[in-house]
């Protein structure tokens, strides 16, 4: 796993893969809530993907999903939108997420640090789990 820090979305716009971090909320009209500022800050391309984000989630649940025409892929972090981040969905979601990248034969994937507000959570328990799970091919991008 390396780690730098830069904007997810310029990866994106390059054309290379990125992995966004969703929360398994949906609203009423079935759209996915996704509130995360670095996804707000492409919100043309977050709502072509929230309806079938919320689809999926009603009817598979809060996992990783692919969405290949964006060259994106979902790694649930939180169960809901208010809920704090759950280690448990990340070291669930990350395994998925690795099977994921190797089944799609991808070279390098960028993921959206997982925001946390608690510091030493980031430190002594999400980090030191991602560092052992994902390896060089899967780049955290901090903002």
């Amino acid at each position: 796993m390396q780690e730098i820090k830069e904007n997810i979305w310029k990866f994106k716009n390059e054309g290379e893969w990125i992995v966004i971090c969703t929360n398994g909320s949906i609203k009423e009209s079935g759209e996915s809530i996704m509130t995360d500022n670095k996804i707000s800050s492409q919100a043309d391309i977050i709502y072509d993907m929230d309806k079938e984000l919320g689809d999926l989630v009603a009817k598979k649940g809060n996992i990783p999903f692919v969405f290949s025409d964006f060259n994106i892929i979902t790694l649930p972090v939180k169960d809901t939108v208010d809920s704090d981040i759950s280690i448990d969905l990340i070291k669930t979601g990350v395994t998925k997420l690795v099977r994921l990248v190797n089944k799609l034969k991808l070279e390098k994937v960028y993921i959206s640090k997982l925001d946390t507000e608690n510091k030493t959570n980031w430190k002594k328990r999400i980090r030191p789990f991602l560092k052992t799970a994902l390896n060089n091919k899967f780049i955290i991008v901090k903002e």
